[in-house]
Protein backbone atom coordinates (compact mmCIF):
# COMPACT_ATOMS: atom_id res chain seq x y z
CA UNK A 1 0.00 0.00 0.00
CA UNK A 2 2.61 2.39 0.90
CA UNK A 3 4.23 1.44 -2.51
CA UNK A 4 1.06 2.29 -4.35
CA UNK A 5 0.83 6.19 -2.44
CA UNK A 6 4.32 6.60 -3.45
CA UNK A 7 4.20 5.88 -6.60
CA UNK A 8 0.95 7.91 -7.08
CA UNK A 9 2.76 10.85 -5.26
CA UNK A 10 5.89 10.66 -8.08
CA UNK A 11 3.25 11.03 -10.74
CA UNK A 12 1.30 13.52 -9.90
CA UNK A 13 4.46 15.47 -8.76
CA UNK A 14 5.65 14.92 -12.56
CA UNK A 15 2.54 16.33 -13.89
CA UNK A 16 2.95 19.28 -12.20
CA UNK A 17 5.93 20.69 -12.47
CA UNK A 18 8.63 21.57 -15.27
CA UNK A 19 7.48 20.14 -18.89
CA UNK A 20 5.51 17.83 -17.88
CA UNK A 21 2.28 19.33 -19.13
CA UNK A 22 2.78 18.18 -23.09
CA UNK A 23 3.89 14.82 -23.77
CA UNK A 24 4.65 13.68 -26.85
CA UNK A 25 5.49 10.29 -28.52
CA UNK A 26 7.86 10.35 -31.63
CA UNK A 27 6.49 9.31 -34.57
CA UNK A 28 8.94 7.12 -36.89
CA UNK A 29 10.09 7.35 -40.44
CA UNK A 30 11.89 4.67 -42.60
CA UNK A 31 15.49 5.87 -43.99
CA UNK A 32 15.68 7.78 -46.67
CA UNK A 33 18.19 8.49 -49.84
CA UNK A 34 19.00 11.72 -49.73
CA UNK A 35 17.74 13.21 -53.15
CA UNK A 36 15.44 10.43 -53.32
CA UNK A 37 11.49 9.89 -53.24
CA UNK A 38 9.08 11.26 -50.33
CA UNK A 39 8.74 8.27 -47.54
CA UNK A 40 5.70 7.81 -45.07
CA UNK A 41 5.61 7.78 -41.24
CA UNK A 42 5.97 4.42 -40.22
CA UNK A 43 4.72 5.44 -36.56
CA UNK A 44 1.78 8.04 -35.58
CA UNK A 45 2.75 11.50 -33.76
CA UNK A 46 0.79 11.88 -30.85
CA UNK A 47 0.82 14.96 -28.79
CA UNK A 48 -1.03 14.87 -25.76
CA UNK A 49 -1.33 17.70 -23.21
CA UNK A 50 -2.11 16.42 -20.02
CA UNK A 51 -4.39 19.61 -18.57
CA UNK A 52 -6.73 19.74 -21.22
CA UNK A 53 -8.36 22.97 -20.24
CA UNK A 54 -5.30 24.42 -21.51
CA UNK A 55 -7.17 24.13 -24.88
CA UNK A 56 -9.89 26.42 -23.33
CA UNK A 57 -9.87 29.44 -25.39
CA UNK A 58 -12.45 30.67 -28.03
CA UNK A 59 -10.12 31.22 -30.81
CA UNK A 60 -8.05 28.74 -33.30
CA UNK A 61 -4.45 28.03 -32.73
CA UNK A 62 -1.96 27.74 -35.62
CA UNK A 63 1.01 25.23 -34.82
CA UNK A 64 3.71 24.07 -36.35
CA UNK A 65 5.88 20.73 -36.86
CA UNK A 66 9.43 21.94 -37.97
CA UNK A 67 10.68 20.12 -40.71
CA UNK A 68 14.67 19.61 -39.91
CA UNK A 69 17.45 21.88 -42.23
CA UNK A 70 17.56 19.55 -45.44
CA UNK A 71 14.12 17.81 -44.96
CA UNK A 72 10.59 18.64 -46.31
CA UNK A 73 7.32 17.52 -45.24
CA UNK A 74 4.16 16.99 -47.83
CA UNK A 75 0.53 16.65 -46.24
CA UNK A 76 -1.03 15.56 -49.32
CA UNK A 77 -1.64 12.27 -47.51
CA UNK A 78 -1.94 13.58 -44.27
CA UNK A 79 -4.66 12.77 -41.36
CA UNK A 80 -5.46 14.67 -38.02
CA UNK A 81 -7.79 12.73 -35.38
CA UNK A 82 -8.19 14.87 -31.97
CA UNK A 83 -9.16 13.12 -28.71
CA UNK A 84 -11.86 14.93 -26.56
CA UNK A 85 -14.92 17.70 -26.96
CA UNK A 86 -16.38 20.98 -28.55
CA UNK A 87 -13.15 21.23 -30.42
CA UNK A 88 -11.79 20.44 -33.99
CA UNK A 89 -8.00 20.59 -35.47
CA UNK A 90 -7.56 20.84 -39.00
CA UNK A 91 -4.93 21.41 -42.34
CA UNK A 92 -3.68 24.55 -43.59
CA UNK A 93 -5.51 24.96 -47.06
CA UNK A 94 -2.24 26.00 -48.62
CA UNK A 95 0.45 24.36 -51.15
CA UNK A 96 1.64 20.85 -50.22
CA UNK A 97 5.33 20.16 -49.50
CA UNK A 98 6.27 22.79 -47.19
CA UNK A 99 9.13 23.16 -45.19
CA UNK A 100 7.02 23.38 -42.19
CA UNK A 101 4.21 21.20 -41.41
CA UNK A 102 1.40 23.86 -40.00
CA UNK A 103 -1.88 22.73 -38.74
CA UNK A 104 -4.79 24.54 -36.77
CA UNK A 105 -6.59 23.56 -33.31
CA UNK A 106 -10.28 25.31 -32.83
CA UNK A 107 -11.75 25.40 -29.69
CA UNK A 108 -14.61 26.34 -27.34
CA UNK A 109 -14.22 27.64 -23.81
CA UNK A 110 -15.26 24.42 -22.84
CA UNK A 111 -13.09 22.43 -24.70
CA UNK A 112 -12.20 18.69 -23.59
CA UNK A 113 -8.84 18.31 -26.38
CA UNK A 114 -6.49 16.46 -25.08
CA UNK A 115 -4.39 14.95 -27.53
CA UNK A 116 -4.00 15.06 -31.07
CA UNK A 117 -2.80 12.44 -33.56
CA UNK A 118 -1.02 13.03 -36.41
CA UNK A 119 -0.49 9.91 -39.31
CA UNK A 120 0.56 9.59 -42.93
CA UNK A 121 2.85 12.39 -42.94
CA UNK A 122 5.33 12.27 -45.73
CA UNK A 123 9.20 13.50 -45.54
CA UNK A 124 11.51 13.89 -47.89
CA UNK A 125 15.51 14.60 -47.55
CA UNK A 126 16.72 17.03 -49.99
CA UNK A 127 20.78 16.45 -50.87
CA UNK A 128 21.46 19.39 -48.30
CA UNK A 129 19.89 16.78 -46.04
CA UNK A 130 22.15 15.97 -42.66
CA UNK A 131 21.97 12.40 -40.55
CA UNK A 132 20.24 12.06 -38.33
CA UNK A 133 17.87 15.03 -37.97
CA UNK A 134 15.17 16.35 -35.37
CA UNK A 135 11.95 17.13 -36.41
CA UNK A 136 10.54 19.49 -32.86
CA UNK A 137 7.27 21.01 -32.67
CA UNK A 138 7.29 25.03 -32.10
CA UNK A 139 4.66 27.68 -29.86
CA UNK A 140 1.42 28.49 -31.14
CA UNK A 141 1.57 31.09 -33.14
CA UNK A 142 -1.36 33.49 -31.51
CA UNK A 143 -0.18 36.64 -30.04
CA UNK A 144 -0.12 35.75 -26.05
CA UNK A 145 -1.23 32.21 -27.40
CA UNK A 146 1.26 28.84 -26.46
CA UNK A 147 -1.70 27.38 -25.11
CA UNK A 148 -0.46 23.72 -25.43
CA UNK A 149 2.93 24.49 -24.06
CA UNK A 150 0.56 27.03 -21.22
CA UNK A 151 4.23 28.82 -20.32
CA UNK A 152 5.89 25.64 -19.15
CA UNK A 153 7.47 24.59 -22.83
CA UNK A 154 10.39 26.05 -24.28
CA UNK A 155 9.85 26.41 -28.36
CA UNK A 156 11.69 23.25 -29.71
CA UNK A 157 11.80 20.88 -26.97
CA UNK A 158 9.25 18.38 -28.24
CA UNK A 159 10.85 16.05 -30.11
CA UNK A 160 8.19 14.09 -32.82
CA UNK A 161 10.52 12.29 -34.69
CA UNK A 162 14.54 11.53 -35.26
CA UNK A 163 14.90 11.43 -39.23
CA UNK A 164 17.20 9.85 -41.19
CA UNK A 165 18.96 9.34 -44.39
CA UNK A 166 21.87 7.99 -46.05
CA UNK A 167 24.02 9.69 -49.04
CA UNK A 168 24.46 7.79 -51.91
CA UNK A 169 26.99 9.01 -54.26
CA UNK A 170 27.31 7.36 -57.68
CA UNK A 171 29.69 5.11 -58.49
CA UNK A 172 32.92 5.29 -60.78
CA UNK A 173 33.22 3.29 -63.86
CA UNK A 174 37.08 2.63 -64.08
CA UNK A 175 36.51 0.49 -67.41
CA UNK A 176 38.42 2.38 -71.08
CA UNK A 177 35.92 1.34 -73.80
CA UNK A 178 38.11 0.83 -76.89
CA UNK A 179 37.09 2.97 -79.84
CA UNK A 180 34.85 0.59 -81.10
CA UNK A 181 34.10 -3.20 -80.88
CA UNK A 182 33.21 -5.56 -84.29
CA UNK A 183 30.23 -7.51 -84.09
CA UNK A 184 31.75 -10.41 -85.13
CA UNK A 185 34.45 -10.83 -82.90
CA UNK A 186 33.41 -13.21 -80.26
CA UNK A 187 35.49 -11.54 -76.78
CA UNK A 188 34.70 -11.11 -73.56
CA UNK A 189 35.73 -7.65 -72.14
CA UNK A 190 36.00 -7.67 -68.15
CA UNK A 191 33.81 -3.95 -67.12
CA UNK A 192 35.69 -2.69 -63.75
CA UNK A 193 34.24 -0.04 -61.30
CA UNK A 194 34.21 1.31 -58.09
CA UNK A 195 32.51 0.29 -55.13
CA UNK A 196 32.59 -3.56 -55.98
CA UNK A 197 29.58 -5.31 -55.70
CA UNK A 198 27.49 -3.46 -57.69
CA UNK A 199 24.96 -4.88 -61.25
CA UNK A 200 26.14 -4.49 -64.82
CA UNK A 201 23.90 -3.96 -67.28
CA UNK A 202 22.65 -2.69 -71.13
CA UNK A 203 22.96 -4.72 -74.60
CA UNK A 204 25.66 -7.58 -74.66
CA UNK A 205 26.25 -7.53 -71.04
CA UNK A 206 26.61 -10.58 -68.90
CA UNK A 207 27.42 -10.43 -65.01
CA UNK A 208 30.42 -8.33 -65.72
CA UNK A 209 31.56 -9.31 -69.47
CA UNK A 210 31.15 -7.17 -72.26
CA UNK A 211 30.89 -8.58 -75.24
CA UNK A 212 29.66 -7.44 -79.07
CA UNK A 213 29.39 -10.42 -80.50
CA UNK A 214 25.61 -10.63 -82.97
CA UNK A 215 24.84 -7.15 -81.42
CA UNK A 216 23.76 -4.78 -84.10
CA UNK A 217 25.79 -1.97 -85.21
CA UNK A 218 24.98 1.05 -82.74
CA UNK A 219 25.91 3.32 -80.00
CA UNK A 220 24.97 1.52 -76.68
CA UNK A 221 25.20 2.58 -73.08
CA UNK A 222 25.99 0.13 -69.83
CA UNK A 223 25.29 0.98 -66.40
CA UNK A 224 26.69 0.01 -63.24
CA UNK A 225 24.17 0.12 -59.97
CA UNK A 226 25.64 0.14 -56.70
CA UNK A 227 23.12 -0.09 -53.16
CA UNK A 228 23.96 1.61 -50.32
CA UNK A 229 22.18 0.70 -46.97
CA UNK A 230 20.04 -1.48 -48.62
CA UNK A 231 18.15 0.99 -49.94
CA UNK A 232 19.32 3.85 -52.05
CA UNK A 233 20.44 3.04 -55.67
CA UNK A 234 22.61 5.35 -58.17
CA UNK A 235 24.68 4.39 -60.97
CA UNK A 236 27.14 5.39 -63.44
CA UNK A 237 27.41 4.85 -67.16
CA UNK A 238 29.56 4.26 -70.24
CA UNK A 239 29.02 4.26 -73.82
CA UNK A 240 30.19 1.71 -76.29
CA UNK A 241 30.10 1.86 -80.30
CA UNK A 242 29.89 -1.54 -82.05
CA UNK A 243 30.63 -1.69 -85.55
CA UNK A 244 29.50 -4.48 -88.00
CA UNK A 245 32.55 -6.80 -89.11
CA UNK A 246 32.92 -6.63 -93.00
CA UNK A 247 32.42 -9.49 -95.04
CA UNK A 248 35.24 -10.48 -96.82
CA UNK A 249 35.37 -12.81 -100.00
CA UNK A 250 38.42 -13.88 -102.30
CA UNK A 251 39.34 -15.27 -105.55
CA UNK A 252 42.18 -16.01 -107.73
CA UNK A 253 42.94 -16.17 -112.06
CA UNK A 254 43.88 -19.79 -111.59
CA UNK A 255 40.38 -21.51 -112.59
CA UNK A 256 41.13 -25.07 -110.13
CA UNK A 257 43.25 -22.84 -107.42
CA UNK A 258 45.93 -25.77 -108.17
CA UNK A 259 48.94 -23.42 -108.40
CA UNK A 260 53.00 -24.83 -109.80
CA UNK A 261 55.91 -23.04 -108.97
CA UNK A 262 56.95 -20.17 -110.94
CA UNK A 263 53.04 -19.58 -112.35
CA UNK A 264 51.53 -15.85 -112.10
CA UNK A 265 48.12 -15.60 -110.24
CA UNK A 266 46.00 -12.77 -109.13
CA UNK A 267 44.35 -12.61 -106.29
CA UNK A 268 41.28 -10.37 -106.18
CA UNK A 269 39.64 -9.89 -102.28
CA UNK A 270 35.92 -7.98 -101.85
CA UNK A 271 35.10 -6.67 -99.04
CA UNK A 272 32.03 -4.21 -97.50
CA UNK A 273 32.25 -1.42 -95.33
CA UNK A 274 34.45 1.91 -95.96
CA UNK A 275 37.56 3.54 -95.38
CA UNK A 276 38.81 -0.12 -95.68
CA UNK A 277 42.62 -0.97 -94.68
CA UNK A 278 43.68 -4.52 -96.28
CA UNK A 279 46.10 -7.11 -96.01
CA UNK A 280 47.21 -10.36 -98.08
CA UNK A 281 49.05 -13.06 -95.92
CA UNK A 282 49.90 -16.24 -96.56
CA UNK A 283 49.54 -19.36 -94.42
Amino acid sequence: MKKLILTFLLLTTILQFGNSQVVVKQGSFPTMCRGGAYVTQINPIVIKETLPSDFAVAFWLPYEILAPTGYQFDISTCTLIYYGADGSVSLPSLGLGNYNFLFTVSVATTSSIDSIKITGLRVVALNSATSPATSKRIVSTYPGGDHIENGNMPANNQTHAILTSIANPAPTITYTPDPYYCNLENINNTLTATPAGGTWSGTGVSTNKFNAFNITANSYTLSYSVVNGGICTNQSTVDVVVKTSPTVTMSSSDADNIICQGQSVTFTGISTGSNKRFQFLKN
